[in-house]
């Protein structure tokens, strides 16, 4: 996925425990042409280019819960 594409949509970032989900941070990605931002509120960090390739569509019949009302989501360690 190239970083233009995904401006502007919602992540949320989650790590799974078990049998659950848990959210590890959320926000809207911001492309300035060159980098890719991860943007909550006034916090932001850069997402990284094997962050991006793991991006995966929230689609309307997800079974996680945590990634509702979301555009894409990603599963972290």
């Amino acid at each position: 996925m190239h970083p233009s594409i995904v401006d502007g949509r919602s992540l949320v970032v989650l790590r799974q425990d078990k049998f659950r989900f848990s959210i590890v941070e959320k926000g809207i990605l911001e492309h300035d042409g060159e980098l890719l931002y991860l943007v909550d509120g006034e916090d932001s960090r850069i997402v990284t280019d094997a962050e991006l390739s793991s991006f995966q569509i929230v689609r309307q019949d997800s079974r996680i819960a945590a990634c509702r009302g979301f555009d894409l989501f990603v599963i972290v360690d």
